[in-house]
């Protein structure tokens, strides 16, 4: 027996009474049921769809372990049953509150999966709750990030820009941002990222900085500040699992670093036929043994750097002097000397210059 569909609450009753069998009900005349007669009273509810929440679900589960999952369900009337699935197939039910399940996960393949429990009322009406679970290849080593994927991307770069290369002055560094998302552009936090580099002079190769613990946030972030020193490629590499022979994402940021040179002329103060010396030295390294080439400029007020002298620096310790005479200088010039080296095959620097050192040349 159906109960009538109806808009709001309604109470309805049904009367009861003995029957001749196939003769007439008995203790009711013609008009109608006696109001002392035997009933039963119903009440009659709008139809309304059931709700369901998942409480609580495993995020990452081995391929091979089992799925737990628990869900709470409400009806306006009663709930009759639960199911609960994995990428939409039902795969157990669960007629008693809390409503739980364990579901296999051997069959499923690595990677993101859909889990959903689907709660149904007396007349049929069904409401559903999902979440993701990750399925992780446990022979591959310990998983890294959340999500795990093997195919992902590494953005980002130096300054509000994100340029993947930048030169700074000598003794500077720089931050480098990025993200680590899947391809579709989803976050993966909580992976460790490798960082190696690799100085730009020669054939040397990426060395891993071990120290180096970069770790993604929440929305996939990361910030890293690549030191001071010689020109180098920075490398940001994000292994998905311990174990797996090649990385998932890989990208190459570029620091190029501005010489720094040390310059000192003496005396400050020449008659015009007289001599000055310059002195310097290159800073940092590595320096190759063949020496580095190192122009010595000069400039008048007004006018440009002019190259007058290219010296060579020592073997060791990138040092350079030489020395000038003056013999032209026929009133008092102020002159401004600096040393510039230039970008060069074996010099992991790129072109800088000295701080400017003033001579005065009175005739």
């Amino acid at each position: 027996m159906r109960a009538p569909e109806v808009n709001a609450v309604t109470v309805t009753d049904e009367y009861c009474a003995p029957v001749s069998d196939g003769i007439a009900w008995m203790e009711n005349g013609a008009g109608g049921w006696p109001p002392a007669g035997v009933y039963l009273r119903y009440t009659l509810v709008p139809r309304q769809p059931p709700a369901a929440r998942i409480t609580s679900s495993s995020e990452r589960v081995g391929r091979g372990q089992p799925i737990q999952v628990a869900a709470t369900a409400s009806d306006n009337v009663r709930i009759a049953r639960v199911t609960f699935g994995v990428d939409g197939r039902d795969v157990a039910t669960d007629t008693t509150s809390p409503y739980s399940a364990s579901l296999p996960s051997g069959s499923l393949k690595v990677g993101r999966h859909q889990l959903h429990a689907r709660a149904y009322d007396g007349a049929g009406q069904q409401a559903t709750a999902s979440a993701a679970v990750e399925v992780l290849d446990s022979s591959a080593g310990t998983p890294n990030g959340n999500p795990t994927v093997r195919t992902a991307r590494i953005l980002g770069g130096f300054g509000t820009k994100k340029r993947a290369r930048r030169t700074v002055s000598y003794g500077k560094g720089a931050l480098l941002r990025g993200r680590l998302v899947t391809p579709e552009g989803a976050p993966i936090g909580g992976a460790t990222l490798r960082i190696a580099s690799r100085v730009l002079a020669g054939n040397r190769g990426f060395r891993e900085i071990t120290g180096a613990r970069v770790v993604t946030g929440a929305d996939g972030g990361f910030v890293y500040r690549v030191p001071a020193g010689a020109s180098r490629q920075v490398r940001v590499a994000y292994l998905a699992y311990s174990r797996d022979p090649a990385f998932a994402a890989q990208r190459l940021f570029s620091l190029r670093t501005r010489a720094g040179i040390r310059l000192t002329v003496k005396p400050s103060r020449v008659h015009n036929g007289g001599r000055v010396t310059f002195r310097g030295r290159l800073r940092g390294g590595p320096k190759p043994r063949a020496g580095v080439l190192v122009v010595l400029q000069a400039r008048t007020p007004g006018g440009r750097f002019r190259t007058f002298r290219t010296v060579r620096t020592t073997r060791k310790g990138g040092r350079f002097s030489t020395r000038y005479r003056f013999s032209r200088t026929t009133r008092t010039t102020a002159f401004r000397f600096r040393a510039l080296v230039r970008k060069q095959i074996g010099y992991a620097y790129s072109t800088g210059s000295s701080p400017v050192r003033r001579v005065t040349v009175t005739p």
